[in-house]
């Protein structure tokens, strides 16, 4: 008998865990919640993600998406992103209505709506004013701090240009939303297409 498991709490449990180490070498104020679910005054809501940074708060709602491979498979991926979209909007409406009944998140700060996939087809849009990232472009805004682009030659990496994300922990709490809202790695592309 193969073991019954969910794919989505898998997900979740890996953004959290990821965020959680990569953080930890950075020494920045990082605190990933890892309560799933969150008792308000005469509501409760299970939410994926609540990451507080030092002026930012990020709420996720964590989506493990099919690779898209037929028409089918788009329209569920595509449902499934609607239905993320109500869903973290729902959550952080919550928790701003309850923020007295968490006195441990500082509910005062920016908060940042996201969708978080698993593959980036979606990355980049902007859907009902909620972003759509996939984790990979969070965690590398996270784990690397910068972009680079360069040229491999016989196995040594030659980088002709890097951006850095940021370089000190205000400037890595206050560039979250910009890196979930307008992703490095879609921008640098979206100049070489036209529609």
């Amino acid at each position: 008998n193969i073991p019954e498991f969910n794919k989505g709490t898998l997900f979740e449990d890996y953004v959290k865990k990821t965020i959680t180490e990569a953080c930890k070498p950075k020494n920045f104020f990082s605190n990933v919640c890892q309560t799933k679910k969150y008792k308000g005054k005469n509501e409760e809501q299970e939410i994926d993600l609540v990451w507080e940074t030092k002026n930012t708060i990020v709420i996720g709602e964590c989506k493990c998406i099919k690779y898209s491979f037929s028409s089918r498979d788009i329209y569920y991926s595509n449902k499934t992103i609607k239905k993320a979209i109500e869903q973290v909007k729902l959550k952080a409406d919550f928790l701003k209505r309850n923020k007295d009944c968490f006195p441990t998140l500082n509910l005062t700060k920016k908060i940042v709506r996201v969708v978080i996939t698993n593959y980036p087809l979606y990355t980049g849009l902007i859907l009902d004013d909620i972003p759509i990232i996939d984790f990979k472009v969070l965690s590398t805004y996270i784990e690397m701090g910068y972009n680079a682009q360069g040229l491999s030659e016989k196995g040594n990496l030659k980088i002709f240009n890097q951006i850095n994300f940021y370089n000190t922990e205000d400037e890595f709490s206050d560039r979250i939303e910009q890196s979930i809202t307008t992703p490095d790695v879609v921008e640098t592309f979206k100049k070489y297409i036209t529609t």
